[in-house]
């Protein structure tokens, strides 16, 4: 029997009708005998259940087609849609939302499937068939929800973005791929999406409809940079308090949902939310992550509850299958190597799965000497003090070894502050025992590059006992510069650095505040952490004005991001003066940072 075409429109419309007949803040205006040139009439958007013209938000244009075929596939279709058509929607309407209903041959609804064309969609659309020539698109269209919330989500979410890419101009739609290439600096990214009361903050659902990504560019100009479809799982990273038994710890947790459901990973725990849950630990990261992975599993196996932020996340009855005696061992390894790195200070996280042999031999070594207080026999070794490196996964740890009267070293934390250091001086090369300093200001920019115990907290302790002082700044000072270098070449523990740069650039300013090296120095400490403020460009601009030396100006210069002046102070140099400017870590501010 073969079905009129008309009888075919007239059904998807009614069905397309029905579906929106529980959505309580629209109403359809629908045509049956499709008399629209290029739409078959518009869904009323209201802000509220009340329908009443003050309450009308807006009115949505749609295009409806009904078909007796199968659809193929199950997550979407393909639908081919004429050019022309999609030219009309964007010079017209601004967008329409396209339906296509599949029905059997008795008419019977199989799918309602659609499609938003925004003028970001439009756009890219008329953009590939310019490109292919074709008079007709083959495009992909997706499951109308059923869930009435979720329709009036698409409803609502439509017309907001219909308003926000009404009027901008086509340059400013980027399209796939462009986004990445682009130059643009935008001042502001925006992403809007609608959540009900009774939905997770981070949940797919709000997704299904699909997202566009905004940009706003100095002076105000708008730009829709990308949309975003349907998402395969989503998920937040931030600091949580998390509470198992008797334990507490602060985490990085993240928690998010997939299409199999909510979770939650904390380290190497994986937990599954829902009617039935389940819980997974395996050991991942480095020593501490790992000693605090299994004492949380291991008070969870005991309590059987979760606190997340204060409040129960979830609650179990046992977990029968874990082998606490095998937990509490694993935990016991684990407290040695981290008992050991918190006494050394030791700022990356090991990670036992990326240590050699060597590295385990060093940290063994280091734990007999500085936690059990083992002297060590060091061979080819019988001076009376030696300083030596442990280097340990691409990191360095200082050693001070003193020898002992059965020809055995005691070892010691070089950076520690309770150790200083003296200078020789003079001809007779006697020791500066006046002027004493903290041990890290013995150590050379390779050194500082590589350490993996530099804290400034214990450079602050031991400026406590050593302070600066006029007897001992010059070497300071020559030690900031080095600490610089290793900043700039990526250090190991480079945050750790810069706040060793920040207390030591700023003794040395404190000390004398009208020298010109040491407010350069202050200066570029600062602009590496980006506290380089207006006061001390005031500063800067005076010191250029007023100085009579030529790597002072260009360094002024420099930090002002004044290129062409500081170059030209550089090119009056003589070679060798400028050869020794270009070997200061200020010299790295001009070639590799952009201001």
């Amino acid at each position: 029997m073969i079905i009129d075409n008309k009888k075919i429109g007239e059904s998807a419309v009614d069905y397309l009708s029905y579906a929106f007949i529980r959505v309580i803040n629209v109403l359809t205006h629908f045509a049956k005998n499709d008399t629209g040139v290029c739409v078959d009439g518009e869904i009323e958007v209201y802000s509220g259940a009340a329908m009443t013209k003050e309450s009308l938000y807006s009115e949505i244009q749609v295009q409806i087609k009904g078909t007796l075929k199968k659809p193929s596939g199950s997550g979407s279709v393909k639908y081919r849609v004429n050019v022309t058509d999609l030219e009309k929607y964007l010079m017209s309407y601004d967008g329409v939302l396209y339906f296509v209903v599949f029905m059997d041959k008795s008419l019977n609804l199989r799918q309602i499937y659609y499609k938003q064309y925004l003028p970001y969609d439009i756009r890219e659309a008329l953009r590939r068939s310019k490109a292919e020539g074709q008079v007709t698109l083959t495009e992909r269209f997706y499951p109308l929800p059923d869930d009435p919330l979720q329709l009036r989500r698409l409803c609502m979410e439509f017309v907001s973005d219909q308003r926000k890419q009404k009027g901008i101009d086509e340059a400013c739609f980027l399209m796939p791929g462009e986004l990445e290439s682009s130059e643009i600096k935008f001042e502001k990214i925006e992403l809007s999406k609608t959540f009900y009361s009774d939905e997770f903050p981070i949940s797919l659902k709000p997704f299904e409809t699909g997202a566009y990504l905004y940009g706003t560019a100095r002076g105000g100009k708008r730009y829709v940079l990308e949309r975003i479809g349907s998402l395969e799982m989503i998920q937040s990273t931030s600091s949580h308090t998390l509470k198992a038994g008797d334990y507490e710890c602060e985490a990085v947790a993240n928690v998010g949902e997939d299409r199999d459901g909510r979770f939650l990973t904390v380290g190497g725990i994986s937990i599954r939310l829902g009617e039935t849950g389940t819980i997974k630990f395996v050991e991942r990261g480095g020593f501490r992550n790992r000693l605090r992975d299994a004492r949380l599993f291991r008070g969870f196996a005991r309590s059987g509850e979760l606190f997340f932020d204060g409040a129960l996340l979830g609650r179990v009855g046992s977990l029968n299958n874990t082998d606490l005696d095998d937990l509490n061992n694993r935990i016991g390894a684990c407290e040695k190597f981290v008992s050991l790195m918190d006494l050394l200070g030791v700022v990356p996280d090991w990670d036992p799965s990326e240590l050699s042999r060597k590295d385990f031999s060093q940290i063994g070594r280091l734990g007999e000497g500085l936690m059990d207080g083992k002297h060590l026999s060091i061979s080819g070794h019988s001076e009376n003090l030696i300083v030596f490196n442990c280097d340990i996964a691409g990191s360095r740890v200082k050693v001070l070894g003193r020898l002992d009267d059965d020809g055995l070293y005691e070892i010691f934390d070089l950076t520690s502050p309770d150790l200083t250091f003296a200078v020789c001086r003079g001809e007779n090369g006697e020791l500066d025992t006046d002027n004493p300093m903290p041990t890290l200001y013995s150590l050379a920019s390779e050194d500082f590059g590589l350490l993996a115990n530099i804290r400034s907290t214990k450079l602050e302790k031991a400026l406590e006992r050593c302070p600066v002082a006029i007897g001992n700044a010059d070497t300071v000072n020559n030690a900031l510069l080095e600490m610089l270098v290793a900043y700039d070449k990526e250090a190991v523990c480079e945050k750790e650095l810069l706040s060793c740069c920040d207390i030591t650039s700023k003794a040395l300013y404190n000390l004398e505040p009208n020298s010109g090296v040491y407010k350069i120095n202050r200066a570029q400490t600062l602009f590496r952490m980006r506290k380089l403020d207006e006061d001390w460009k005031c500063q800067l601009r005076e010191i250029a004005a007023s100085t009579d030396s030529k790597e002072i100006r260009a360094s002024s210069f420099i930090l002002l991001g004044q290129r062409e002046l500081a170059t030209t102070c550089l090119d009056s140099l003589d070679e060798l003066e400028r050869k020794r400017f270009m070997t200061w870590p200020i010299y790295n501010l001009l070639e590799r940072y952009s201001y």
